[in-house]
Parts: structure tokens; sequence; C-alpha cells
């Protein structure tokens, strides 16, 4: 749990980071975790509180928008640890990924829709140009939560549960 508080807060700041480096950049990292944290067997009212309680941090750092990212997150995670069965199958894991990201963007552009004006090929676009480099955070963080649980348990075998 630790770890993966750690990894949010870390993943927190590097959503403001990079977008400001990158042009036309949609940072999925929370997803990202969101995502990975369900390879591991660890008590899901606890990981939903978490995720909720840094959903709203985001929220409060981020937009204009209270518990939107807090209610959505935890929802992304109870969703996902329901649907991966297959926790040693990376690609399985890679795809629910996508999907929450794809999920994620749709809802957000329906609420700022509401508000602004937003065109659906901007966000199509953004999205597009951005999932190489979420898709590399997503490989990199997957790596060491697996070098975190060999070394935690001490063996040379993955072991997700």
């Amino acid at each position: 749990m630790v770890i993966y508080s750690v990894f949010l807060l870390i993943s927190l700041f590097l959503e403001s980071i990079i977008p400001n480096l990158i042009n036309n950049f949609i940072p999925f990292f929370m997803i990202g975790l969101i995502i990975l944290v369900n390879i591991f067997h660890l008590d899901l009212k606890k990981l939903i509180i978490i995720t909720f309680i840094f959903g709203v941090l985001y929220d409060l750092l981020y937009t204009d928008f209270i518990f939107l990212h807090g209610f959505l997150f935890a929802f992304i995670l109870y969703v996902t640890s329901s649907f991966i069965n297959d926790r040693k199958n990376f690609f399985l894991i890679l795809i629910f990924y996508y999907v929450s990201c794809v999920f994620y963007s749709l809802f957000i552009y329906l609420i700022s829709f509401l508000y602004t004006n937003v065109y659906i090929l901007d966000i199509v676009n953004t999205f597009l140009s951005s999932i190489i480099i979420n898709t590399l955070y997503f490989i990199i963080v997957y790596v060491i939560f697996i070098l975190v649980n060999r070394i935690i348990t001490n063996k040379k075998t993955f072991k997700a549960y």
C-alpha cells in the first residue's frame, strides 16, 4: 500500500510536469497505476480509499471539479479489478489500460463539452499523440512493480498473487 501511495504521489506530480515539456500531451499516469495495482492481491477497499483521496487531490491541484476524479479513479479501479483475472498477462493488462484511458478521455470530454467548446478531433489527436509516452511510462512502472514484488517476496519468479 505504501509503495502504491508513493507511486501515486510521483505520478500526481508528473501529471503536471510532463505536459509542460511536451506539447499536445495528455498524461494517463494515474490511470496506469490504478490498472497496475490490480496485479497484486491487495485489500480492494483500502486501495479504493487511497485512490479516491489521490483523485480528490488531483482535482484540487489541476481541475475546477471537486470529487470528480476521486470517484472516476475509484470507479476505474473497481471495474478493472473485477475484470482482470489473469494477472500475469501483460497484454491483457495493457488492453485494460487503453480501454480505461479511452473511457476516461470520453468522460472528461463530455463533462468539458457542457462548459466549453471542445472539439472531438482535438481530443483524438492529442490522445493519439500521447499514447506512446503513456505506454512507455506504463511499461516502466510495470517492470518496477515486478522488481519490487521480487524484492518483497524474495523469489525469482513473478508471483502476482
